[in-house]
């Protein structure tokens, strides 16, 4: 296993906390695909028993994170293009819905929100942020979801962002969306109140993007992530 800070870990949501530390470990390249996940080595290096490092790793399969393997233990998981397609095609699923219900709850001060966002996005694209253009992605779509009123559906969403971050690391060399331009599509259809336009809009907004970056990825192999020093830097 590739070298981890020591920092142990407050006694308050164990598994949680565990799971937290991991799987940034993960997003930012300190935990690579196949590093071996050891029980013992994580419980003394974070200072919390064995139990809720068990949970964590549990929590790190769910997710999609970690696979183990029987009496060889649990793994970092590797990438690939067909794995990133199908996170892809769930996202733009789940979101797209999301859209469509939060069309008929959109208040003014939603739209004013969203506006700042792309505003932000504006200025993050000139300075070639691309982590934090990223996390403004997360930040517009997360106020669609909050307006969809539908508590299951946001679960959902919410359960698959970190893998949605792994397909943006993942694409980080080859993403050229325009995020401004492109989430401004969005809500201008959000904009009208017309639920199947916000649907399709932004169905297609996400299928698009992905289809781009996807098409620059080899059909085969695994998908490398890039490591801690070029994840802020612009796309090529």
């Amino acid at each position: 296993m590739t070298s981890l800070q020591n920092e142990p870990i407050s006694r308050s949501t164990l598994a949680d906390r565990a799971f937290d530390y991991l799987s940034e470990a993960i997003l930012h390249g300190e935990l690579r695909p196949g590093d071996r996940l050891i029980e013992d080595e994580l419980s003394a290096r974070l200072g919390i028993s064995r139990a809720p490092i068990r949970e964590a790793l549990a929590e790190l399969e769910r997710q999609g994170l970690a696979y183990s393997r029987a009496r060889r233990g649990t793994f970092v998981r590797s990438w690939t293009k067909k794995d990133l397609w199908e996170v892809a095609v769930l996202r733009a699923t789940l979101e797209s819905l999301a859209a469509q219900l939060a069309a008929a709850h959109v208040t003014p001060d939603d739209i004013a929100y969203l506006e700042q966002a792309i505003t932000e996005m504006v200025e993050a694209e000139r300075e070639g942020d691309m982590g934090r253009l990223i996390d403004l992605d997360f930040k517009f779509h997360g106020r669609i979801e909050q307006l969809c009123n539908h508590d299951r559906l946001m679960l959902l969403i919410r359960n698959m962002q970190i893998q949605v971050r792994i397909f943006r690391l993942a694409t980080l060399r080859t993403d050229s969306d325009t995020y401004p331009e492109e989430h401004r599509v969005v809500l201008d259809a959000i904009r009208t109140g017309d639920p199947k336009m916000a649907h399709d809009r932004t169905y297609d907004h996400v299928m698009q993007s992905a289809e781009l970056v996807l098409a620059a990825l080899p059909d085969e192999g695994i998908v490398t992530l890039p490591t801690p020093s070029s994840q802020s830097s612009p796309a090529e």
